[in-house]
């Protein structure tokens, strides 16, 4: 039997000594083994730098570096560029064509520098791990390069080696854009509908990759002297250069857009007068046809602002060309020309002098693709330029070359310069060709083109001159030249449809002012009206408005030649236009400084709703205001087009109607010919003007102000913009502001605010007088502006409202073309009030004041405001407007459907309806008991006039042509 030992007796003091003694042991190895891990990390850094971060790297631009082949530069929380080179000295600092100030970054202003705060830690897996306060966080693996400790190097970025994470979610290299919510496109000629987009720089899944490895270098911006187009040149990259820059900003459309444009430019205002309507037609015009058909539109009292003229202008050889005979640029005959043609324009500059004194702006067209030809009046001294003999045999042309700085230079001094001082006022380039130039396809004519004409014009041409191109889209980075040519495209419904969506979309690249052919431009049959006039009124509504035709005699785009009723909607339509210039030109401003286009889908505002990416026809107009148009024909027998429309969160006011629509919520009507759904948020204020012959500022400045209180009534504020609308100052501070503001001040009152304008400018008048419109808001009891009470009246009824009139002021529209007619000068504003019954609105006029006073506006109503507020906005105005065109047809004897008994009911409802807006000027009733009644009536008016078989008296849809 073994012997047990006792167990052995532990010493306190020993133990404790021995315990100290390990954990100090256990200590030194924590330090040692974390020194391990740091040696390791530093090895994985770039030798030559002293640290990971560099936080004022290569122009400012927070930087990490990793084995001196990787390189991350965060320029936003949520953007990161990330290049891979084989080494260090094959990283790229200067601009390119789609970042073209990049440079610039460390000298933005204050708040567009957005130096993200970044940490940066590593692993001994050699996982560099770098996050971004606030944003994003960038993982890339460096592989293992053998058994040395430490010893690792940076590879291409590949899906198992670089990820990205965001808020929804990560990318790697690879990833498909399924969510992408598409860009723009080169041009829609011969589109019938839709066409494939280009990807954009939003989408769904929450990020969007830009590949510039191979995009062209450009000077820099930064060089301003007056005489100088900053060139490109070719990008040498070495093989396996990688170039990406990653947008993750999830669904923050906004923020992504304006981040963009730091690195890539801002949007460029174009001149004023760009914001009115285009004439264009391919057509052999003379200059007297072109003279008689200016006057055709001032005898019709339609507005015009451009003449687009198109090939014709100068030396063609259509049946040569149509035989297929080519010139020596192996181009079709006669489609490039320089020369004008006398037989039509005997003395240009004389014609050109003429447009001028009429405030005609004028531009031509250019197909540069075949250089210059040797039948040019100019082409000796070109070609002399070049270094080619003109006299040479066989024949020699100056082929064209738009990468070449000295073709360019030459060019434009020796063929385009001219022409410019004859009265050229800007260029409408129709590149058709090829995508690549002599430096490779990497650089893209089109964009090169616009480029080159836009700094040329906005550098060469003086301080009065903006930018400003008439152009295709040319890709990414083409958001600097505006504004673009969309092309030609069939005249459809399929047409037109498609593009409403694409106008939209063109926002996620930031490309604000498409121009597009209004009406179409190729058919094998005349235009159907009704189709021309919803697509006038699209267009009044769309970033640039210019209608256009194929050369053919069945194409018709004169609107007085659609017959009186369609003349009369379409050029309301066209004042609805001019009447909203200072809105949209003050919505130019706010793209100019965020980024975010006018015209743009409804899912920048409301991202997060499933409805606001499924309307493709329905847009939002600035932030109060949606549009909705319509783009199918009429039904039968109604005569009117059903649209189903999302109408956000909120109470919204139709327009046309005044009916309040509290959303979210899917909204459906049948609009007649004459409407637009156009919806408005209620509290909205837009400042709108007196439309007249033109853009140009008129003798007797009144600034219209629309005022949407809604059936709560709510208010509201915009910023109103001006500038001199044609120089480059408003890019400094050569503009000034004016904060317009309404506030429901009581249960019974309203009060409104124009503050002062920000600075009196050269150009700008320094006093105006203000009309201030009420829509929506029954008749005041009292109104004071400055506390001095004005005197007014409820005006009588002047006419059956037989049709919407968008005009912000028909009488005052009416009045300024008179004045024109009779060469006599409108007379001054009288200040006074005037309720108009038949639009349920009220209008303040107030005298000239200088614009750096404020002017303040009480508005005093009867005890039952909001109950009068609330039956206002239930749409009896629209049903009023619809039972005085009924009961004109009616009255004129048409033949309807109906017994003796129907018609007896019928005819009282429509009476009743009809004579409302003379009700109201009795003022013998409760306005809310007047209204409720009226709507009482509507509840059985639509039964019985299906019963009576009455159709809209819009039915002469297909009215020839005169």
């Amino acid at each position: 039997m073994r012997e047990t030992l006792p167990p052995p007796r532990t010493n306190p003091v020993v133990a404790s000594i021995l315990a100290t003694v390990f954990a100090g042991l256990v200590a030194v190895f924590s330090v040692w083994v974390e020194r391990y891990r740091e040696s390791a990390i530093t090895d994985m850094v770039d030798s030559s730098m002293d640290w990971i971060l560099d936080e004022n790297g290569v122009g400012g631009v927070v930087t990490v570096t990793v084995k001196g082949q990787a390189r991350f530069q965060f320029f936003a929380a949520r953007m990161v560029r990330m290049e891979y080179a084989p080494s260090q000295s094959a990283f790229e600092d200067r601009p390119t064509l789609v970042f073209a100030e990049r440079d610039l970054y460390g000298a933005k202003e204050e708040g567009q520098a957005l130096k993200p705060e970044v940490t940066v830690r590593a692993d001994e897996g050699g996982r560099v791990v770098m996050t971004v306060d606030h944003g994003l966080t960038v993982e890339y693996s460096l592989e293992a390069g053998g058994t040395q400790r430490g010893a690792f190097r940076a590879k291409p970025f590949r899906a198992d080696n670089l990820v990205v994470r965001f808020d929804l979610g990560s990318w790697r290299p690879g990833d498909t854009p399924s969510g992408n919510l598409k860009g723009t496109t080169r041009t829609l000629d011969r589109a019938d509908g839709e066409v494939p987009l280009e990807l954009g720089l939003l989408s769904r899944d929450g990020w969007s990759l830009i590949d510039d490895s191979r995009g062209p270098i450009l000077q820099s911006l930064n060089d301003v002297r007056p005489d100088h187009v900053p060139w490109v040149e070719k990008r040498k990259p070495p093989k396996g250069y990688t170039d990406w820059t990653l947008l993750a900003y999830g669904h923050d459309y906004r923020t992504a857009l304006k981040e963009f444009t730091i690195l890539a430019g801002s949007i460029p205002i174009p001149p004023k007068f760009a914001f009115g309507v285009w004439w264009s037609r391919w057509w052999i015009y003379t200059d007297d046809q072109l003279k008689q058909l200016v006057g055709d539109f001032r005898k019709h009292r339609v507005p015009l602002d451009i003449l687009v003229i198109d090939m014709d202008w100068h030396l063609t050889a259509y049946e040569m060309m149509n035989a297929g005979y080519v010139d020596l640029a192996r181009q079709p005959l006669g489609w490039t020309g320089y020369t004008w043609n006398k037989s039509l324009f005997p003395d240009p500059a004389k014609f050109l002098t003429w447009c001028h004194e009429q405030d005609l702006r004028v531009t031509l067209n250019l197909h540069p693709a075949s250089g210059v030809q040797p039948f040019e009046e100019k082409f000796v001294p070109m070609a002399l330029a070049m270094g080619i003999d003109p006299h040479s045999k066989p024949y020699k042309h100056v082929p064209f070359d738009i990468a070449d700085e000295r073709y360019a230079r030459n060019w434009f001094d020796i063929i385009l310069r001219d022409l410019e001082k004859q009265g050229i006022d800007f260029w409408w380039l129709d590149w058709q060709q090829k995508n690549r130039t002599s430096l490779g396809p990497e650089l893209n004519p089109t964009i090169w083109l616009n480029h080159v004409f836009f700094h040329d014009m906005e550098r060469r041409r003086g301080a009065d001159h903006r930018g400003f191109i008439f152009h295709r889209w040319g890709g990414l980075g083409n958001h600097r030249y505006q504004i673009g040519f969309s092309g030609d495209t069939w005249i459809t419904w399929e047409s037109l449809k498609f593009q409403v969506y694409f106008t939209a979309t063109a926002a996620n690249v930031g490309f604000a002012f498409w121009s597009h052919d209004i009406g179409g431009f190729m058919s094998k049959d005349k235009t159907e009206a009704e189709l021309f006039l919803r697509w006038i009124q699209w267009g009044a509504l769309s970033p640039i408005f210019r209608t256009h035709a194929w050369r053919v005699k069945w194409i018709e785009r004169r609107i007085w030649m659609y017959g009186d009723m369609y003349l009369k909607l379409m050029r309301e339509a066209i004042n609805l236009r001019y009447s909203l210039l200072p809105f949209l030109y003050s919505e130019a401003r706010k793209t100019h400084e965020t980024s975010v286009a006018a015209l743009h889908p409804l899912y920048y505002e409301y991202p997060e709703m499933e409805e606001s990416y499924s309307y493709p026809t329905q847009f939002m107009l600035g932030l109060s205001m949606m549009v909705s148009p319509i783009v199918a024909p009429a039904e039968r027998p109604t005569y009117t087009s059903t649209k189903e429309s999302w109408v956000p969160p909120g109470t919204w006011i139709e327009w046309h109607s005044l009916r309040q629509i509290v959303g979210p919520k899917k909204h459906s009507d049948a609009y007649s010919l004459d409407e637009i759904p156009i919806f408005v948020k209620a509290g909205t204020v837009i400042p709108m003007a007196i439309p007249g012959i033109n853009t140009s500022p008129m003798e007797r400045e009144v600034l219209v102000i629309s005022v949407f209180p809604g059936p709560q009534g709510v208010g509201g504020e915009y910023f109103l913009y001006e500038d001199d609308g044609i120089s480059k100052a408003y890019k400094q501070s050569g503009f000034g502001t004016t904060r317009l503001q309404s506030e429901r001040y009581s249960d019974t009152s309203m009060k409104f605010v124009a503050g002062p304008r920000s600075r009196n400018l050269p150009g700008l008048s320094e006093t105006r007088s203000y009309s201030l419109r009420f829509v929506g808001v029954p008749p005041p009891q009292r109104v004071t502006v400055g506390g001095e009470e004005l005197s007014g009246k409820i005006r009588d009824v002047l006419v059956a409202a037989q049709s919407y009139r968008w005009s912000s002021s028909p009488e005052m529209n009416d009045e300024v073309w008179g004045s024109y007619e009779t060469g006599s000068s409108p007379g001054p504003i009288v200040s006074g009030w005037v309720y108009e019954p038949e639009r349920l609105t009220l209008t303040v006029n107030v005298e000239e004041k200088p614009c750096i006073m404020e002017v303040s506006v009480l508005l005093e109503f009867s005890e039952s405001f909001a109950a009068d507020l609330e039956a206002i906005h239930s749409g009896i105005i629209r049903l009023n407007r619809k039972a005085s065109r009924i009961q004109t047809r009616l009255s004129a004897g048409r033949p309807v459907k109906a017994d003796e008994a129907l018609m007896t009911r019928l005819t009282g409802m429509i009476d009743e309806l009809s004579s409302l807006p003379d009700r109201i000027v009795q003022n013998k009733e409760s306005l809310t008991e007047l209204l409720n009644s009226s709507m009482r009536v509507v509840a059985d008016l639509e039964l019985v006039l299906r019963e009576a078989d009455i159709p809209e008296p819009f039915e002469d849809l297909k009215s020839p042509l005169l």
